[in-house]
């Protein structure tokens, strides 16, 4: 992400200038620039690069100060929480939608667990056999996996989602992983 936005936002602008000839209204033009054209959050990583960029620089000695400090985030845009609920019509037309995909089944079943369970993709793709419990319905994240460590890591598994973990048992070949392929 760091080298895509240094070539499509930095390079153009300040590639041909020395890092002491930067100065914060520079920057300040030119993350105004990229919220005009709608992306906020792209200007706000812009900031972010040049702020990494600059304290590089001063660790190894640079005289040089941090302009992208002057430049506060909050100052670029704002952001309005958004509420990632699906409601339960979205959630069942997204569940058709799967059908429609086209992938090979292990992919389908492995997006329809994504849906009903709700987990992170990287709780899927490291899962373990050893952690889903097929009579009780449960499947159990070992907190390690979990990005906040949350020691409440049971998920209790639907009929669909249990029929899918059981589908995914026979894609599995043998494996030790739910999705051998991660």
């Amino acid at each position: 992400m760091r080298r895509s936005v240094y070539e499509r936002e930095l390079k153009p602008k300040f590639g041909n200038q020395k890092l002491a000839e930067i100065t914060h209204e520079d920057l300040r033009t030119l993350t105004d620039a990229i919220v005009e054209r709608g992306a906020p959050a792209t200007a706000v990583h812009v900031r972010a690069v040049v702020m990494q960029v600059f304290r590089w620089a001063i660790e190894r000695g640079q005289k040089v100060e941090n302009q992208a400090e002057m430049v506060r985030p909050t100052t670029i845009a704002k952001f309005e929480p958004r509420d990632g609920a699906l409601t339960p019509d979205e959630i069942a037309l997204m569940y058709q939608y799967m059908e429609r995909i086209g992938t090979t089944p292990s992919i389908r079943a492995a997006a329809k667990l994504l849906l009903l369970t709700m987990v992170r993709k990287s709780e899927l793709t490291n899962a373990m056999w050893g952690e889903v419990n097929f009579t009780e319905a449960v499947w159990t994240i070992p907190k390690e996996r979990m990005k906040r460590r949350n020691p409440h890591n049971n998920v209790y598994l639907s009929r669909q989602a249990l029929g899918i973990f059981i589908a995914l048992k026979t894609f599995a070949g043998g494996s030790d992983y739910v999705l051998p392929s991660r």
